[in-house]
């Protein structure tokens, strides 16, 4: 392979990449919706791994007699069109009794699951993430979600061992 035609490989690479982190980071963080009288509402962790956007939802299920139920669980498809907007599903969700810790997933929860899908789709307007929420009878909080951005606990800076020698 010639050096001009790599160069234009890591070129094109490189502007993929960029394309991807401009619509990205005004998404990029912790948002919550509250839904009154609740008073915890649906918290949306969206965060960057490995060049890729990742999504986590912190939600309630609201059953009516049988009470609120929390889940935690990582959406799917999640997507951002060169317009801004975003989309994404939650599927299949296990329900705990007591709300778990934000975004930590893999905990085994106790009271049953909840199967129906929601999809979700929109864009941030202003400084909103506002949302379509789509998906069978009840499984959405409301028809349109206004998401606001709250503060998210920020990583502990990674320090990486060096010698005088490196």
């Amino acid at each position: 392979m010639t050096r001009s035609v790599l160069v234009a490989i890591i070129a094109v690479s490189l502007v993929g990449v960029l394309a991807a982190g401009e619509s990205a980071p005004n998404l990029v963080g912790r948002w919550q919706y509250i839904q009154p009288p609740d008073s915890e509402g649906e918290v949306l962790d969206i965060s960057v791994a490995n060049g890729q956007l990742k999504g986590i939802m912190n939600g309630l299920e609201r059953t009516g007699e049988h009470g609120l139920f929390y889940y935690v669980v990582e959406v799917s498809n999640l997507a951002v069109s060169s317009d801004g907007g975003v989309r994404f599903s939650v599927g299949e969700r296990t329900l705990f009794s007591k709300r778990p810790a934000l975004s930590k997933l893999g905990v085994e929860g106790e009271s049953g699951v909840f199967r129906d899908a929601m999809d979700f789709e929109g864009r941030i307007e202003g400084s909103d993430l506002v949302l379509k929420c789509s998906g069978g009878a009840g499984s959405c909080p409301d028809s349109t979600i206004r998401f606001k951005r709250i503060d998210s606990p920020r990583p502990a800076p990674c320090f990486l061992p060096w010698s005088a020698g490196d």
